[in-house]
């Protein structure tokens, strides 16, 4: 016969400390609990993240460059690659002009320019052409190019810099190198620089190009295994048309700079450098 718990002293006596116990237990529990840590993961380590894009491979990227449409640019061993999100386009020998391996590119007010060991080609009218004839171009082996705070384009090629702004080309070399590029570029406008041995034999590369201040640039250049640093007020040059000051590092606190140098300043402005050769070390 079926009890009913309200009328069974018994049964409500039992049901009573299974509750409590129950209770008790479950408070226990509440208690014991950490405060709640939320856990930020590392963007860079969340795998849907990342996709692999199998169009470039075998084709030697060199650089990467992102424009006003939010198209990709990727410098190849052939040429240069843009991806817009959807479709891919290459431009190579085949279907444009465009004079390769491309080593840098940038985005100078909607039109892409790309550097290579042969010349700067511009990107205009969905086309690419050369931006010099190939006499010109020949005496330009673009190492590396950057987009400036004041909107201009300044690249680095194995004679010296061109500064490029409102469709303007200044070059700064040594006295030296300027002589020869006088007998291509007959109309351009000429800077010297103060120091004949910073583009010597034109063996020396610009790595990099920095702007710690807006009063003072950074040149990082290599030149067989030794790097260098070349520090001056561009800025003030381009106005005077000449360079009054400027200073050259060998090393950085009796540290000697190697090839190959990069640099970058962090959120908590301090400068990194670090060099490609093996035996070298980062400086802050």
């Amino acid at each position: 016969m079926i009890q009913n718990y309200s009328t069974n002293p018994m049964l409500n006596r039992l049901l009573a400390i299974v509750i409590l116990f129950s209770l008790s237990g479950s408070c226990n529990k509440l208690y014991s609990q950490h405060a709640y840590k939320p856990v930020v993961s590392d963007p860079l380590l969340e795998p849907w993240r990342w996709k692999l894009m199998p169009e470039l491979r075998g084709k030697g990227v060199r650089c990467i460059e992102s424009s006003k449409d939010g198209s990709i640019w990727f410098g190849v061993d052939k040429g240069i690659c843009r991806y817009d999100g959807i479709s891919w386009d290459f431009y190579d020998t085949t279907n444009s002009k465009i004079v390769f391996p491309v080593n840098s590119i940038v985005d100078n007010n909607g039109f892409i320019i790309a550097g290579s060991e042969k010349g700067l080609s511009i990107f205009h009218n969905r086309k690419w052409k050369a931006l010099f004839s190939k006499e010109k171009n020949s005496l330009l082996a673009v190492s590396c190019m950057k987009k400036l705070s004041d909107g201009a384009v300044l690249v680095g090629f194995s004679k010296g810099l061109i500064y490029i702004k409102n469709d303007k080309y200044t070059f700064l070399a040594p006295e030296r190198n300027i002589k020869t590029l006088k007998k291509k570029f007959v109309t351009e406008e000429f800077i010297a620089l103060p120091d004949n041995y910073l583009f010597e034999n034109n063996s020396s590369k610009v790595d990099e190009i920095f702007e710690y201040s807006q009063d003072e640039l950074w040149i990082l250049m290599s030149q067989s295994t030794r790097g260098k640093i070349f520090k001056f007020n561009l800025n003030k040059a381009i106005e005077d048309k000449s360079v009054a000051k400027s200073e050259v590092l060998f090393d950085l606190s009796g540290n000697k700079l190697y090839r190959g140098l990069k640099v970058i300043r962090t959120k908590d402005n301090k400068t990194w450098i670090i060099s490609s050769y093996h035996r070298s070390g980062i400086f802050t």
